[in-house]
C-alpha cells in the first residue's frame, strides 16, 4: 500500500511536467505510543547523484517522557543498497532542564550512525550503550525525571548526509520512525506526505508557475475586454 501511494505521487509529478523527483517527505501523524504519549515526526529524504540527505524532525507535542524522543529511522528501499559511507550529522544540541526550559550545548551531534539492514538504511542514536543525541520536539512541556538522564538532545531537527551509490535511482517503499531508548520501544510507519523535486528541477517548476500565472492573467484580460 505504501509503495502504491508513493508511485501515485511520482505519476502526479510527471503529469505536472516536473521531471523525475527522487525525493520525498514522509510523515508520522500524531499517534499515541505504548504509554499513551503522543508522538509525531517527519523525514525529508533527498537524493542528488550518490548523495543521500535526510532531515529528521520530531513533531511530537511535548517531551514529557523519554519515549517521545525520536531515536531511529529505517528507510525501506525497493532495491537493496550495498554500502553507505561519508556519513555526517548536524543539529543544535540542548540540555533539557527539570522545569521544561532548555540550555544550548556547543558542538555537533556525534551519536548517530548508519547501518544496512537487509539492504535498507537504518539511522540510529542508540549505538554505544546509553542513547545520546535523540531528537527532542520543539515544545518540551513538563519532562519527567527520566528525560534528564539522556541529555544532550538534538533540538527539533537533525540533518544527515551520506554517500549511497546510485541514490538518485532509488525508490522508497516505506519509512519507520522509532521513539524511546531501545530500538523496539515504539515503532510506527510513516506515510508519504508529498514529493519534493531534486534541486535541478526547481527552476523548471518556477518557470512553470510563471507560465501558468501569465496564462491566467491573459485569460482575465481577454474576459474583461469581451463585449457584454
Amino acid at each position: 500500500m505504501l509503495r502504491n501511494r508513493l508511485l501515485g505521487a511520482a505519476v502526479a509529478l510527471g503529469v505536472l511536467g516536473l521531471g523525475s523527483a527522487n525525493a520525498a517527505v514522509w510523515t508520522l501523524n500524531p499517534t499515541p505510543n505504548n504509554d499513551n504519549n503522543t508522538v509525531a515526526a517527519s523525514a525529508d529524504i533527498t537524493a542528488n547523484g550518490n548523495v543521500l540527505s535526510v532531515v529528521l524532525t520530531n513533531l511530537s507535542p511535548s517531551l514529557s517522557a523519554p519515549d517521545q524522543a525520536l531515536s531511529d529511522l529505517l528507510i525501506n528501499f525497493t532495491t537493496d543498497i550495498t554500502s553507505v559511507s561519508g556519513f555526517s550529522q548536524a543539529g543544535q544540541l540542548i540540555n533539557v532542564n527539570a522545569n521544561g526550559t532548555t540550555t544550548g550545548v556547543g558542538g555537533l551531534p556525534t551519536a548517530w550512525s548508519p547501518t544496512l539492514q537487509s539492504g535498507n538504511l537504518y539511522l540510529t542514536s542508540l549505538t554505544g550503550g546509553q542513547p545520546r543525541n535523540m531528537i527532542a520536539p520543539d515544545n518540551i512541556g513538563s519532562p519527567n525525571a527520566g528525560v534528564l538522564n539522556f541529555n544532550p538532545y538534538i533540538d527539533t531537527t537533525a540533518q544527515f548526509t551520506m554517500t549511497v551509490p546510485g541514490a538518485s535511482n532509488l525508490n522508497i517503499a516505506g519509512v519507520q520512525f522509532s521513539f524511546g531508548t531501545s530500538p523496539t520501544e515504539f515503532v510506527a510507519n510513516g506515510v508519504p506526505g508529498g514529493a519534493i523535486p531534486e534541486p535541478a528541477t526547481w527552476a523548471m517548476m518556477i518557470i512553470g508557475f510563471f507560465g501558468m500565472g501569465a496564462t491566467l492573467r491573459s485569460r482575465r484580460r481577454a474576459r474583461a475586454g469581451a463585449p457584454a
